[in-house]
């Protein structure tokens, strides 16, 4: 750990590193998890018994998505109380890459794809919901097209920010 720091400020980096891991973990359990739940909700002939799994299969990706979103957000918090430290500032220098060539346009850091794969995996699972609640297929298929676009306009607009420095997820201002 930098020597720079005191007790507390290394608890806290500490915490921010374990809790990022924990973030990536949880995601690996959760494409498992609903892959399952897509699974059995394949395989269940029963409809009110699909709709609850599609109700739960809802309700843990969007808990997933919020807490993957509070994760980052707390991580780059951290990130910035620390940032006068060498430790975080030879982090800085590490990720920079990132500013650089292509990535400079393409590279969105992990936890945010992770962020918007989990929102789509949301909608995917309340547009079977709606579907099993009598929701025509084509104003879901229309729905599915708005928020794709919607999705895909976002990825920009962060990209943007954070290439213009407003928001950037990978250096501390």
């Amino acid at each position: 750990m930098a020597t720079d720091m005191d007790p507390v400020q290394e608890k806290l980096w500490e915490w921010a590193s374990k809790m990022e891991d924990v973030s990536f973990d949880q995601f690996g359990l959760a494409i498992v998890g609903i892959g399952a739940l897509f699974f059995a909700y394949g395989q269940v002939p029963f409809p009110h018994t699909r709709l609850l799994i599609a109700l739960i299969g809802l309700a843990a990706s969007v808990v997933l998505w919020f807490h993957m979103y509070a994760t980052r957000k707390q991580y780059l918090t951290i990130k910035e109380l620390l940032r006068d430290h060498k430790l975080v500032k030879a982090i800085v220098d590490v990720q920079s890459w990132k500013d650089k060539g292509v990535f400079k346009i393409f590279y969105h850091h992990v936890s945010r794809v992770m962020s918007y794969f989990m929102a789509l995996v949301s909608w995917a699972w309340l547009a079977i919901i709606l579907a099993r609640l009598g929701i025509s297929f084509q104003i879901l298929v229309i729905l599915s097209w708005i928020i794709l676009v919607g999705v895909a306009a976002l990825i920009i607009i962060r990209r943007y920010q954070d290439l213009q420095g407003a928001r950037s997820s990978y250096s501390v201002r």
